[in-house]
């Protein structure tokens, strides 16, 4: 299934920015289904649980800081844009949404990570 840009820009404008003092981390990945978890404090619940199925490929970090992302939370990439960066994957026709973390590897610097 493609996830369309309204789908994209709905999660993005439900997730409160600057609210998930805990941010987000991969809760799990089974059998193609990558679990994301989003909270204000990870102790006592979960604010959001974003779920992708069908995923062939991701490379986000195990936690990020939802201060450390740059707006809007997910976006839709192309699949050129992809490809320029990991050429060997193959992507078929599936939907990539992108996140873009900042400082995450370099201070102030924007790194790409992806969900294929």
């Amino acid at each position: 299934m493609e996830i369309t840009p309204q789908q994209v820009e709905l999660l993005n404008a439900k997730i409160p920015h600057h609210f998930l003092w805990d941010g987000f981390w991969i809760d799990s990945f089974k059998k193609k289904t990558l679990n994301i978890s989003a909270a204000f404090d990870k102790i006592y619940s979960r604010d959001f649980m974003l779920v992708y199925k069908g995923v062939t490929f991701f490379n986000l970090p195990l936690w990020w800081r939802d201060t450390w992302i740059k707006l809007p939370f997910m976006q839709l990439a192309t699949g050129e844009e992809f490809l320029t960066q990991f050429p060997n994957e193959n992507i078929k026709n599936k939907s990539i949404i992108k996140w873009q973390l900042i400082g995450f590897g370099k201070e102030n610097e924007i790194e790409n990570f992806y969900i294929v």
